[in-house]
């Protein structure tokens, strides 16, 4: 299971994470790509990520953000750091769509979906590692 890490602090319970880089403009890249971790938790039970959710625009908004990635032999494959994250979507999902239990994610299909976003501090050019970097891992033995 991937392992996320905010501010320091571990969030337990992560059944699924994507990490996403894409360009807006539809015809051209962007001088400054996005960067987001798309996650998937059983429903957490502390008020860590509601907090960081509702957090007013300061520096309590934006944390440090990392996100190991594990290959089929559970060790790490890459790890993702985000060095101003903030939470640009929470969703708290009591019951899926469809009314059946979302397999992982815990007693009936409780969980937490995040969308968490890098962004550039104000006033710096882009350098291709100052919204986040990425570190290889360990490939699998039968790789």
């Amino acid at each position: 299971m991937p392992k996320l890490t905010v501010g320091g602090t571990v969030i337990t319970g992560v059944v699924d994470a994507k990490v996403h880089t894409f360009h807006r403009n539809p015809n051209a890249a962007d001088n400054v790509p996005t960067i987001q971790f798309e996650v998937q938790l059983r429903l957490q039970n502390t008020d860590f990520l509601g907090k960081w959710a509702l957090a007013k625009q300061s520096a309590d908004r934006y944390k440090k953000v990392e996100l190991q990635i594990m290959n089929r032999e559970n060790t790490v494959a890459n790890t993702w750091t985000m060095l101003n994250g903030y939470l640009a979507d929470y969703q708290v999902i009591e019951h899926p769509p469809t009314g059946a239990v979302t397999t992982g994610t815990g007693e009936h299909g409780f969980y937490n979906e995040l969308v968490i976003r890098g962004n550039m501090p104000e006033g710096q050019d882009y350098s291709g590692v100052n919204i986040a970097t990425v570190a290889a891992g360990a490939a699998p033995k039968d790789a």
